[in-house]
């Protein structure tokens, strides 16, 4: 049993580590309820979610594969067929829910040029906290379609 204790802790760890890295940088600063913060989200995403959601459990699971803990086929390694179905799965239910939100697939000059639903009712006519105006921001709406 203490290969399985070193298993849990380890994973719990990582899993406390996710949680205080993503209150810091979103959930304090409430990155996603501010539509001026851009930067922010991304380097949220980049560090909480990249980082250590996908590099830290890679690390996690190298160490318990080495340790004798888990097996490849415990970690959810299988064939190519497998990985290939799931991601084939995948990506048609990603672009089933986000057709059925009311996302255009097929027609990408759309009129969707907010960063989420509803920012524009949210915009109170200030430059925000980063000092860019709401032309700026539309402009570079309007630029990255």
């Amino acid at each position: 049993m203490p290969n399985t204790r070193m298993a849990l802790t380890v994973a719990l760890g990582l899993h406390v580590v996710w949680v205080l890295v993503t209150y810091l940088l979103e959930g304090r600063i409430q990155a996603f309820l501010r539509p001026e913060a851009m930067g922010a989200r991304l380097f949220y995403a980049l560090v909480a979610n990249i980082l250590i959601g996908i590099g830290g459990l890679a690390l996690v699971i190298r160490f318990l594969l080495r340790a004798g803990t888990i097996s490849t086929e415990q970690a959810g390694f299988r064939g190519f067929g497998h990985a290939a179905f799931a991601i084939i799965v995948g990506v048609v239910l990603g672009l089933a829910f986000y057709a059925l939100q009311g996302g255009s697939v097929l027609e990408p000059d759309s009129s969707h040029q907010c960063l989420r639903p509803g920012a524009r009712d949210l915009y109170s006519g200030d430059s925000g906290v980063l000092g860019r105006g709401r032309e700026r921001l539309s402009s570079f709406a309007a630029g990255s379609r």
